[in-house]
């Protein structure tokens, strides 16, 4: 089966998928398809909010079951960001943790038969992308007022040569944070992709594959949390380089 069949990338079926070529003159079908990755996007997120709601219904002082579980994750995750982001930077924690999560559970749900990884679909890692790239311009805007930000933009440098460098520097730091968006997501669409169609070829040698195909699978999964801490982490590094530092406060 190819993606979307319009496609010669090998692709597993899903099951909204099938279900929309099963009725394709129907005219939700071809809504369907078009927008599968945001329909698979959406069910987790709404998978993910239940869990957690149901984990948090009824706390209790010494966690137990699925609060426990929910509460040893935030506590990694905080532990693992606030050191890299500091003290300033404890307030972006609970959004890089629940990005990391999403893009783990996105990647991860491609290795499920009958479901698909939304992190295929490049747009939806773009989206990803400018959600963090708004939040690290208004980071800088907000921690370094706007002229610190331009400042920023501009290189900081004093002097004749910081004024006659600072349209070049400023031009250059525009470009890279424009670029920034665009390689957090070609980088997880490339290493999801290709890691689902290779898993793809192995299910599609039949019983041969068979091995392969729990190599890929253990690869999938690796990969998966891999390029979701990845994703994180430049994020984070991202709004860290907008926090002011003491060399930016000192004056």
């Amino acid at each position: 089966m190819t993606a979307h069949g319009e496609h010669d990338i090998p692709e597993l079926p899903n099951l909204i998928g099938v279900a929309a070529e099963w009725f394709h003159e129907a005219p939700w079908a071809l809504l369907v398809l078009r927008f599968i990755d945001v329909i698979y996007a959406g069910l987790l997120a709404g998978v993910l909010i239940l869990l957690v709601r149901l984990a948090t219904r009824r706390l209790t002082t010494i966690p137990t079951g699925p609060q426990n579980f929910w509460e040893w994750i935030v506590e990694s995750l905080e532990g693992f960001l606030a050191s890299l982001l500091g003290h300033a930077g404890r307030p972006y924690v609970p959004f890089l943790g629940t990005l990391f999560l999403y893009i783990l559970f996105m990647n991860l749900m491609g290795l499920i038969p009958g479901l698909k990884s939304p992190t295929t679909n490049l747009n939806t890692n773009l989206a990803l992308a400018l959600a963090v790239f708004l939040v690290v311009q208004v980071t800088g805007i907000r921690s370094l007022g706007f002229v610190g930000y331009l400042k920023h933009l501009a290189g900081n440098l004093g002097g004749v040569v910081g004024v006659i460098l600072a349209p070049v520097m400023l031009m250059m730091h525009l470009i890279e944070e424009v670029m920034k968006p665009v390689t957090l997501s070609i980088r997880l669409f490339g290493a999801i992709t290709g890691d689902d169609v290779s898993l793809a070829v192995m299910v599609h040698m039949g019983p041969l594959g068979l091995p392969l195909q729990l190599v890929s699978l253990a690869l999938g999964i690796l990969l998966g949390a891999v390029q979701a801490l990845v994703f994180t982490l430049l994020s984070a590094v991202y709004i860290a380089l907008m926090l002011p530092h003491e060399s930016e406060t000192s004056h």
